[in-house]
């Protein structure tokens, strides 16, 4: 028994112990989310309710944005393996005891914390499924020709041994109506009824979408471009190649070149566009203002930009908000403490005759890209003024508020393409 136990703890020391994948990761009730083929970029469900204490109404089952359980602390590569240690070591464990049910054949309530053991060990093989099915589904998406079929297959193996989990999980439930409660939820994460409908939906996973991907790959074409970015569908803007002096310490300069894109969306009564360039280590956002004639170049009627970056697909956004330049923030953004994904910098002023420009810069080194290896990313720039109101180029279709991801809706982002 104490060597099972051990095997237990070294097993859990590998639990990703993060704030977001305490809160939104899938070892609470992995075995009743739904496994998607195909892309949904739906977000993932809080694992500390029921329902939204805003809404009241129950969340729904968590999606496929993996990302939102992982942050910034560490990668979906180290999450998988450090789960897989966890449910390899915690299997070994329960060898161990299955071993020791027959000594407790007369004792019921021992034989029902074995199998509160056993659900865990279920929980924690669900959820190292479910990362890496993300993992996997992400690479195939992005890769090209007949290896493909091998990760699917390598897809439909996960979603098969989910089943069987799931069966066992149901068993288990049925004896013991403890499993799946949450205190902190006050109700059950999962139940029996529950468990039946996800594995409904791992079946119809199975004969739909698995024969359906295979078809595209078998016709040798993308899986997915709009999705990928490999070919952007949507609201796409363009940011040009510069070099790295179009901003410093104490100016900035207006690169030639640019493509203007038009913030059009919600209440701001002046006309306001947004560009981009990119250096070796650097993004720069443009902000054009028309300006009033009692203006003059140096005052600007915006307090604000704000630019949403989702570092890459199925995590959240970044937002980087930039107020008027003082000697605290004309550095790089800073990272706001106890709000994850807030960093906060100063926008640079570029004086011309009727109209003012405002500059941004974001290293690239934040949102994890790399300027010799850049690929499109989606994101939003959104403006504030003084008296004007706000505008932004994507229009904002807020979702219900979630701890720490806020209301940010995917779906509001468009793409930024980095020119050669």
């Amino acid at each position: 028994m104490a060597e099972a136990w051990k095997l237990f703890g070294e097993g859990y020391e590998n639990y990703p112990l993060i704030n977001m994948f305490q809160y939104y990761g899938p070892m609470h009730d992995g075995p009743v989310w739904p496994l998607l083929m195909k892309p949904a970029d739906s977000p993932l469900s809080p694992t500390w309710q029921i329902g939204s204490s805003e809404t009241l109404k129950p969340w729904p089952p968590s999606g496929d944005r993996i990302g939102e359980s992982i942050g910034e602390t560490l990668t979906l590569e180290e999450v998988v393996e450090l789960t897989r240690r966890l449910s390899s070591s915690w299997e070994k464990g329960m060898a161990i005891f299955n071993e020791l049910k027959d000594n407790y054949s007369n004792e019921p309530e021992r034989l029902l914390d074995i199998g509160v053991a056993e659900a865990l060990s279920v929980q924690f093989k669900s959820g190292y499924n479910i990362l890496n099915f993300y993992l996997l589904r992400e690479k195939m998406f992005r890769m090209e020709g007949m290896q493909r079929l091998e990760l699917l297959d390598q897809l439909s193996e996960i979603i098969r041994e989910e089943i069987e989990l799931d069966k066992q999980l149901l068993l288990l439930c049925e004896k013991d109506s403890r499993l799946g409660f949450h205190s902190e939820a006050e109700g059950y994460k999962y139940f029996p009824d529950k468990i039946k409908w996800r594995m409904e939906q791992l079946r119809n996973v199975l004969t739909n979408d698995v024969k359906d991907i295979k078809n595209i790959i078998l016709k040798g074409q993308l899986l997915f471009p709009g999705y990928t970015g490999q070919e952007p569908e949507g609201n796409t803007a363009d940011c040009i190649a510069s070099d790295s002096s179009i901003c410093s310490a104490k100016s900035a300069n207006l690169p030639a070149g640019l493509k203007w894109q038009l913030c059009g969306y919600d209440s701001c009564k002046i006309k306001i566009k947004w560009a981009s360039a990119y250096s070796k280590n650097e993004l720069y956002i443009f902000v054009s203002e028309e300006k009033s004639s009692v203006n003059t170049v140096s005052k600007t009627r915006l307090s604000s930009i704000e630019v949403k970056i989702e570092p890459e697909r199925l995590f959240p956004s970044y937002h980087f908000i930039f107020d008027y330049l003082t000697e605290k923030n004309n550095d790089d953004p800073v990272h706001i403490i106890g709000y994850p994904l807030i960093y906060r910098g100063g926008f640079r002023e570029i004086g011309e005759t009727g109209i003012g420009y405002m500059a941004v810069r974001i290293p690239f080194h934040i949102i994890g890209l790399n300027g010799e290896n850049l690929h499109p990313i989606r994101m939003d720039v959104k403006i504030e003024t003084r008296d004007e109101g706000s505008c932004s180029w994507r229009s904002d279709n807020p979702t219900t508020e979630r701890l720490i991801l806020g209301s940010d809706n995917p779906d509001d982002l468009g793409w930024m393409v980095f020119l050669p």
